[in-house]
This record gives C-alpha cells, structure tokens and sequence, in this order.
C-alpha cells in the first residue's frame, strides 16, 4: 500500500499511475535480486482491484483517453511486455487497502484487520452481499 502522490479527475486515472509507480518500484527489485543470483523466471504478480486498469495493461487497444494517460498506460503495458510483472484482478475480500479507502460490511472489514493487524490464527470468512 501506498499513499497516491497526485490527485486525478476519475478513478481509472488514479489505478493506472498507481499500476505504473508500482511497476517503477517491482523493476529494480528484480534486477537486484538477479544480481544476488535468485532468478526471476515469472513475472511479478500485480495486484490491482480495477479491472479496466487490468484490460488497459493487458491491451494497446482498450486505453481511449488523453495523452498523458496513454503515456502512462504505455509504460505498464510494456512492463507487462517485457515480462516484469503480469496484473491480476484482486477481489475485494482479499484486498487489505480497501479498509483505509471506503466503507465495508463487517465481515470484509473484520478479515482485512485479521491481516492488516497480524492477529493469530486464521483469518475469518467474509460474506460479500451482491444488490
């Protein structure tokens, strides 16, 4: 988790620029791991809870917005290229950065804190009600 550094007109906007300054931060260590001979034959899971920011990672073809926002999906699309990392969508029963961003329903609440808190034992189910 990490604090954004700017503020954006939407939410996509946010998720690609953290997509890419994670992306900035995964590179290099992976290059140093490599230079202490523990090779990194997969890439790097990305784990990003929009699933338009994943479709934007994944295909040149899915970003239709401004320069600025083409240039950054750029860079995770070649991260993605290279090998560097492969984004995956993270639910929200498992995504711990929820709890600091918005309202849950108690049972996700109480499963992030289980892990945010590093509290014994397993962590609690959670319950997801769908409108």
């Amino acid at each position: 988790m990490l604090r954004q550094h700017l503020s954006a007109p939407d939410s996509h906007t946010i998720e690609l620029v953290a997509a890419g300054t994670a992306l900035h931060r995964v590179i290099p260590m992976r290059g140093l791991l490599q230079e202490v001979r523990i090779t990194q034959e997969a890439p790097t899971p990305l784990y990003i809870d929009s699933a338009s920011t994943v479709f934007v990672a994944m295909n040149r073809a899915s970003i239709k917005r401004s320069v600025w926002l083409r240039r950054r999906a750029l860079v995770v699309q070649e991260g993605v290229t290279m090998g560097e990392v492969v984004p995956i969508k993270i639910g929200e029963r498992d995504n711990c950065s929820d709890a600091e961003t918005k309202y849950l329903i108690y049972s996700v609440w109480r499963r992030h804190m289980h892990y945010t808190h590093n509290e014994p034992g397993d962590p609690p189910e959670c319950v997801i009600k769908r409108a």
